[in-house]
């Protein structure tokens, strides 16, 4: 029921929008698209929103945990109440026709995908912990 709705407001839109679904290629989608949009109810951290975040994509995404973690509201992207498709569609619309907006917002989101998620600064952040717990550990000797 939920995703029919969404999908049924979408076609209102008048925008062209591809529902791919789960894909291997997912890069050769995320490089062709203006937007990244994920409708979910449940996620942990999703992986789709880091993959869109790395593409430099603005992101619009249900209002839920997980999308909370990566989505800065009016920063990357917009967040959405679930419940208030015609919300998702409005954040659609004002990205889809402010093209500077858009540009900044997938700036930003790669730039806090590297600040915050990239391998290179979570290997930092261990290594850090680890020299940290070893100074501590050194102290107590």
């Amino acid at each position: 029921q939920y995703g029919r709705e969404l999908y049924d407001t979408v076609k209102k839109s008048e925008m062209t929008i591809s529902f791919v679904g789960p894909r291997m290629d997912i890069f050769k989608y995320l490089n062709d698209a203006d937007i990244f949009l994920t409708t979910s109810l449940g996620e942990a951290l999703p992986r789709s929103v880091l993959e869109a975040m790395v593409a430099g994509l603005p992101i619009i995404a249900t209002r839920i945990d997980g999308h909370n973690e990566l989505v800065v509201d009016h920063f990357n992207g917009y967040l959405f109440e679930p419940d208030k498709p015609e919300d998702m569609i409005k954040a659609m619309s004002i990205i889809e026709k402010d093209s500077l907006l858009r540009d900044k917002m997938g700036q930003n989101s790669k730039a806090y995908y590297d600040r915050q998620y990239s391998s290179a600064n979570y290997l930092n952040r261990i290594k850090m912990l680890v020299e940290g717990n070893l100074k501590e550990w050194e102290e107590v000797d």
